[in-house]
């Protein structure tokens, strides 16, 4: 078998159609490929979604299990699979027209790691964006590691429903998901790039990703969030030196991104304000930030009241910036009407 497609199910009966249907109506007869459907513990329709789509399709496969998180859904599927390559969609996306054709032409090409482009949707304002290499074509380890900076710097290397996985490649160096709690692409891809041997880049634009920047996070996440994009920097800072390529500036810049999201999170909480401005406080003061001396972030409205402790304003800042966000996206939306 050629390719599996994993897709892990939870609770998105409102996206699961669209997601199969880009699937299928590539797939659909194909005894080389297959879809595997891991519904994780769904309490929506997506569990007899899933098995809908199995007795109509001779090449869906369903696996129900106990809700266990993304990574352990992802996990199952590898286990499971039979084709030489592996690629995991997300539920909530979808695929081209051409993807799958386009991802049997790239696995063609006996790599451990095939990376393609794809278009980023924001769901507030419908504005389409190519995410894509600056280069494209075969990288062997040496070109990888040398390179890796600036691919990582693209944001192309984060997520793993833009990339397409040997299977022996992935059993050989035993290489699975995370239980964490978010962030699992991240610390997946980067076992992966320490491993690696040869991949293929390509600009061939195959994955709808719908950016949803609406809701808020709860106060648990929020917290929780700041910590875990800490520790995913920390691995990349060791694969960084064990490429060789330490980048001082590269690595701060990722830091001073966490700290701004952090804020944001915090602004946009349920806390009262005295609350927001404790907790901006703490994020204010901690060890990593004092260490953040660079000129190039002061540019940053955000970074700026947050230097100078101006919590309130930095708050207020935050929510302006998103309702004017918001707003521009309802006007994008009714002038496309």
């Amino acid at each position: 078998m050629k390719l599996s497609i994993v897709l892990p199910v939870y609770n998105v009966q409102k996206y699961l159609d669209r997601c199969v249907a880009s699937i299928m109506e590539q797939i659909d007869g194909r005894h080389d490929l297959e879809l595997i459907l891991v519904d994780d513990g769904s309490k929506d329709n997506s569990c007899q979604m899933c098995d809908d789509y199995s007795k109509k399709y001779q090449n869906v496969k369903t696996i129900h299990q106990k809700n266990s998180g993304t990574g352990a859904a992802r996990n199952t599927g590898i286990k499971n699979a039979r084709g030489d390559y592996i690629y995991f969609a997300d539920p909530d996306d979808y695929l081209a027209a051409d993807a799958v054709a386009e991802i049997l032409n790239l696995v063609e090409k006996k790599v451990n790691l095939v990376i393609f482009s794809y278009w980023d949707i924001d769901s507030l304002t419908g504005k389409k964006q190519k995410k894509f290499f600056d280069t494209t074509g075969f990288l062997n380890k040496t070109a990888f590691r040398d390179s890796f900076v600036a691919l990582f710097k693209t944001e192309m290397l984060y997520t793993v429903w833009n990339k397409v996985y040997s299977r022996k490649f992935l059993t050989k160096n035993n290489l699975f998901f995370g239980d964490a709690p978010m962030g699992q692409d991240v610390r997946f891809n980067l076992a992966v790039y320490e491993n690696v041997e040869r991949l293929f880049l390509s600009d061939k634009c195959l994955y709808y990703y719908i950016q949803d920047r609406q809701g808020s996070s709860t106060n648990k996440y929020m917290k929780s969030r700041f910590q875990l994009k800490c520790e995913e920097i920390t691995l990349l800072r060791g694969l960084l030196t064990l490429f060789k390529q330490n980048d001082f500036q590269f690595i701060s810049l990722l830091y001073h991104n966490v700290f701004l999201d952090a804020a944001r999170q915090i602004a946009i909480s349920n806390f009262p304000l005295k609350d927001k401005r404790r907790e901006l406080n703490k994020l204010r003061n901690t060890e990593l930030f004092l260490l953040l001396e660079d000129e190039r972030f002061k540019k940053s409205v955000s970074w700026s009241l947050l230097y100078k402790k101006k919590y309130s304003y930095l708050v207020l800042y935050i929510k302006l910036r998103l309702s004017m966000e918001a707003r521009a996206g309802l006007i994008t939306r009714r002038l496309r009407t």
